[in-house]
């Protein structure tokens, strides 16, 4: 999963990535002051404002695997009556799951 947000969100900074990573796999709460005090006890050398932002690429890739599997269960469950889209508004404001269901032989 690292290498896939490395190459993402261009992180320099692999090796402190990964090490973010298996901090937070095995933490039950964190703060950006203690992951900043933590790695850098551990000798890795990487600032808050870092550590914030691969939080936040972290976090983002764990909603897209969320969002997918969830598009995914709900195309199985839908069935063969329906169509499914994605919306989005001149500003900008958007819906994952848009289901048009149609009813009698409107196909």
């Amino acid at each position: 999963m690292s290498k896939d947000i490395s190459e993402r969100f261009r992180v320099r900074n692999d090796e402190a990535l990964r090490a973010l990573l298996r901090l937070l796999i095995n933490s039950t709460q964190y703060s950006i002051s203690k992951m900043y005090n933590t790695m850098k006890s551990m000798g890795y050398v990487v600032g808050k404002t870092s550590l914030a932002n691969y939080i936040g690429y972290i976090e983002s890739s764990y909603f897209l695997i969320y969002e997918n599997a969830v598009a995914l269960e709900f195309l199985r469950r839908s069935g063969h009556d329906t169509e499914t889209f994605y919306w989005k508004d001149m500003f900008g404001k958007e819906v994952d799951f848009v289901v048009r269901r149609y009813e009698g032989d409107y196909k």
